[in-house]
């Protein structure tokens, strides 16, 4: 069993990925200090979206500030047959003070 170092929040927030000026959208399904889990279409744009790419990740909190996260994909999900879904776990290299405000309910929508 996997143990996390911090708590999942699970969400549904539409993000925006970022590699070498490339972009596409998809959904952020839980989010923690250090990391999240994300929902998004395979985009040949970006080439060998792999482990260890570094992205940023581009956020509305639902104060309606953004936000971007410096990230780095830890693992991409196999799709399943059928799906053109990706599933896409990523490590925040480090938090912005907003978005931990937001973690934590310090920011009121």
């Amino acid at each position: 069993m996997e143990i996390r170092r911090s708590q999942r929040h699970i969400v549904s927030i539409e993000a925006e990925v970022i590699s070498d000026g490339v972009s596409c959208t998809g959904f952020i399904g839980n989010l923690s200090e250090d990391g999240l889990f994300m929902r998004m279409p395979p985009s040949d744009a970006f080439g060998d979206f792999s482990s260890g790419l570094p992205v940023t990740l581009k956020l509305q909190l639902p104060s309606g500030d953004t936000v971007n996260l410096e990230c780095r994909v830890k693992w991409v999900g196999k799709k399943h047959p059928g799906s053109s879904i990706c599933n896409v776990g990523m490590e925040i290299n480090k938090a912005p003070r907003e978005y931990l405000d937001f973690l934590t309910g310090r920011v009121r929508c």
